[in-house]
């Protein structure tokens, strides 16, 4: 009986397509999961609306929905304790601290290095 073979799922939320492709390459590339893609907070709340995800990495700034929202969709409506990564070129204080008040496991700053991405990815989901 072969091993059933378990696939993460990672939503990566961000209205800059750069941004979007680079981190769905390098988390491909490395194997760390099926990778869903939301281009803006309102495609971002339906998903998460929709599908469970293991993971969910979202940038602060969106349009129609921001990542505070989607935080709070997360973890107040939906109380679910999965891990978040904000990413934000926005690294003021207030940003970083509002982000961990929110229930951010870890916050990265854009534009992000695609090793550093893999290895939070790898540590927040135990890998």
């Amino acid at each position: 009986m072969a091993a059933k073979i378990l696939i993460m799922k990672i939503l990566i939320c961000d209205d800059d397509e750069m941004v979007l492709n680079t981190m769905r390459f390098r988390l491909a590339e490395d194997n760390l999961g099926e990778v869903t893609l939301a281009r803006d907070g309102y495609q971002a709340m339906q998903l998460l609306r929709e599908q469970d995800f293991d993971l969910v990495m979202t940038d602060i700034h969106m349009p129609y929905h921001n990542g505070e929202e989607i935080i709070d969709l997360i973890r107040v409506e939906q109380t679910k304790n999965i891990p978040i990564i904000m990413f934000s070129s926005d690294v003021e204080e207030e940003v970083i601290a509002m982000a961990k008040r929110k229930g951010v496991n870890e916050f990265m700053r854009k534009p992000a290095k695609p090793n550093e991405v893999s290895q939070l990815v790898r540590r927040l989901l135990k890998l």
